[in-house]
């Protein structure tokens, strides 16, 4: 299996697709859904090496996963994405790399295609 796997979780596929044909092209294999518990149990069987969530998700406020990546003692690299305004995304930076996370990055919505293909080339293995 290939070092460079990313896990991203978007309740919009379209988002979540944008964003996994991203990673593909930056050269990571991916996997895509808009489910937190399919999330969870990815996390467990992909072992990804990089994660994106977006922190507005219909069945579980993105603190409460980032606190559940915590307690699951996540290593992978975590980048955040929002379309909330900049100040509740760093917000929840800062609170990821408290709670030990590896926060990575965070990316704001609308999505620059350039943008977050250069934070995912940096954070290839």
């Amino acid at each position: 299996m290939p070092d460079n796997r990313l896990l991203i979780v978007d309740d919009q596929r379209l988002v979540g697709d944008l964003i996994g044909k991203i990673g593909d092209i930056a050269g990571f294999t991916v996997k895509v859904t808009t489910h937190v518990d399919e999330f969870l149990t990815e996390l467990d069987a992909f072992l990804p090496s990089v994660v994106t969530i977006d922190l507005v998700m219909p069945d579980i406020d993105g603190i409460e996963l980032l606190r559940d990546l915590a307690l699951r003692g996540c290593r992978a690299k975590v980048v955040v994405a929002s379309g909330l305004d900049a100040r509740m995304l760093n917000s929840a930076r800062v609170l990821g790399q408290e709670l030990g996370l590896n926060i990575a990055g965070a990316i704001t919505k609308p999505i620059r295609a350039a943008d977050l293909r250069n934070l995912f080339e940096g954070l290839k293995a």
